[in-house]
């Protein structure tokens, strides 16, 4: 009996650390890349650590420049209704669009960054055409 008590307290303080860690969110290494019109490279971020329960409209949003160090007047550019969200597929290379960035986390993200572990966002002006780049979201 009192071994399976014993037991029980081990069980129980595990499953309370499990359930501390679960509201600590994880983060990814992550690097941003903004680009311009025709495709061309106009800033790149450092590797940075984002936790997984951002979304991503918080990238894109006016206060972007001061969480990833974006210089402000391109932060100020940057909104939502003029540029797109891609995020790099490592394993296809190909950039897929996140289509709702009000409701995709990075860790609904992460998926995409199998091969290095490390999770590249784009950052482009919008496309004229709808079918430029598969979406997902």
């Amino acid at each position: 009996q009192q071994q399976k008590a014993r037991g029980g307290g081990k069980a129980s303080r595990a499953s309370s650390r499990s359930s501390q860690a679960s509201r600590v969110p994880r983060v990814f290494p992550t690097v941003i890349i903004v680009r311009d019109d025709v495709g061309q490279e106009l800033w790149r971020s450092g590797e940075m650590l984002l936790g997984d329960n951002m979304r991503a409209a918080e990238l894109m949003s006016p206060d972007a420049s001061q969480r990833i160090n974006m210089p402000q007047d391109l932060a100020d550019s940057i909104q939502t209704d003029t540029h797109e969200l891609f995020v790099l597929d490592t394993s296809t290379g190909e950039l897929l669009q996140v289509a709702n960035l009000t409701n995709t986390r990075l860790q609904s993200l992460q998926r995409h960054a199998v091969a290095e572990g490390k999770l590249t966002l784009v950052i482009a002006k919008a496309e004229d055409s709808e079918d430029a780049f598969e979406t997902m979201g």
